[in-house]
């Protein structure tokens, strides 16, 4: 079957657009964390000892479907607010 132009295009489109993907996702495919043990969590995060954050509450936004299912679990069992180790969640 002789090569034409147009599958030579084709092809070319379809590696092109692969690319990105598989780069992604080959980039995505880490072992393990390289952050040394002692360094400090980042700003904002809720210290290990218990202490709330600075914020007296945090609003929370989500939709009643399938794709925020994380949200809407979190918050009914309750999972959301004792990650922010007390904090207010509205």
């Amino acid at each position: 079957m002789p090569v034409t132009r147009k599958s030579l295009l084709r092809r070319g489109v379809v590696a092109a657009t692969a690319l990105p993907l598989l780069i992604g996702a080959l980039a995505s495919c880490g072992y393990g964390s390289e952050a040394e043990k002692d360094e400090p969590k980042a700003a904002g995060a809720a210290a290990e000892d218990g202490k709330k954050l600075s914020a007296p509450e945090v609003r929370i936004g989500y939709f009643p479907n399938l794709t925020h299912a994380t949200a809407l679990v979190g918050l009914q069992e309750g999972l959301i607010e004792k990650e922010l180790n007390g904090t207010r969640i509205k």
